[in-house]
């Protein structure tokens, strides 16, 4: 699937899901529900959606150094713990 017609989600109940999938973009979108922290980072999509407290603390740390990588390249990333 194209990254450009997927959408992630993390932490949603079924019923979240469902709305997701109800209101997704006309066309071929793919609604990628995921338990693994990692997938948010690792997968490319569209859209990720995520319920933050369903995230422990360290995949929503992961998650923002990865941000501060992106933004200012990996000589601006913080040490490790």
């Amino acid at each position: 699937m194209n990254m450009q017609r997927r959408i992630i989600t993390f932490g949603l109940t079924e019923a979240q899901n469902a709305l997701v999938e109800q209101s997704r973009p006309a066309g071929n979108y793919e609604v990628f529900d995921t338990d693994a922290p990692t997938d948010v980072i690792a997968i490319g999509a569209v859209a990720i959606i995520v319920y933050a407290p369903a995230m422990d603390e360290d995949s929503i740390r992961m998650i923002f150094i990865m941000k501060t990588y992106l933004r200012q390249g990996a000589a601006e990333l913080p040490a490790a713990d």
